[in-house]
């Protein structure tokens, strides 16, 4: 039987998933499971060092996805998260993954995930009403999203926003006018948002959005998914140009021309 090295985090990201690494002098038997779905089901011969490696980050990359739809509620991301089993030799080993990489990580993944949300926006953030804006956060305990809105006169107003339940992934709409709405429409100049464990005890850093009108007349938004699994908003102003170029192909066919394939 294959003795197992090293093998991914029972919580892991996707990006920086630890491999199989397995001592053996025998054939390897190993299978690989989402859920109860088999994915994967081989056998492997050891090197000339008597060692099996199995790098399995394109093929769990492959099972996860992050879902978008445009709502103003907070809702879960069924297939960011998944849990999988390797059954080497019919030993199991259980581990869960989330699609998220972190370049020269150094954290271990329950700890990242649990003190940050999967952005890479600034911290301060400038937003118009307009501007679609998204948090995305895994939780690895219970908790809460707090949000704290600024007001003219020294006001500032506290809300929940949502709570979490350990092992989720959760997208939260954080676009200006939204918020506006969850206090009457008034408008703050700023309102900022954390996630706290049930004792009060805040577990992420502060986001903060600060309010200001649009920088041009043709001022364009970007939605990208990041490479924490998240998806992250880009604002673009100024003139817009537009320089398309064409490349038209032609199929002559029995003194019949037909275009194809226009770039």
């Amino acid at each position: 039987m294959a003795t197992v090295l090293t093998k991914p985090d029972a919580l892991s990201l996707s990006g920086n998933m630890k491999k199989f690494i397995l001592s053996t002098s025998a054939l390897v038997s190993f299978i690989l499971k989402k859920g109860t779905q088999t994915i994967i089901e081989r056998t492997y011969e050891p090197a000339t060092d008597g060692r099996v490696t199995i790098d399995l980050q394109d093929v769990v990359e492959n099972e996860l996805s992050f879902f978008f739809t445009d709502t103003q509620a907070i809702y879960t991301q069924p297939n960011l998260v998944a849990d999988f089993t390797a059954v080497i030799d019919g030993v199991s080993y259980p581990f869960r993954v989330i699609r998220a990489g972190v370049a020269a990580f150094n954290n271990t993944p329950a700890n990242f995930l649990t003190y940050n949300f999967l952005t890479w926006q600034p911290t301060r953030k400038k937003v118009t009403y307009y501007t679609p804006e998204f948090l995305t956060y895994y939780a690895t305990v219970n908790c809460t999203v707090q949000l704290r809105a600024y007001f003219e006169g020294n006001e500032t107003l506290e809300i929940k926003l949502a709570d979490l339940t350990a092992s989720n992934a959760y997208t939260i709409p954080l676009q200006y006018g939204i918020v506006a709405g969850k206090f009457n429409h008034r408008l703050p100049g700023a309102y900022d948002v954390w996630v706290q464990d049930p004792e009060g005890n805040r577990l992420t850093y502060i986001q903060r959005y600060q309010a200001e009108g649009m920088r041009s007349e043709h001022e364009a938004w970007i939605l990208f998914e990041n490479s924490l699994g998240g998806i992250d908003t880009f604002r673009a102003y100024g003139e817009q140009e537009l320089n398309a170029e064409h490349t038209h192909n032609f199929l002559e066919n029995d003194h019949i021309l037909s275009e194809y394939r226009t770039e």
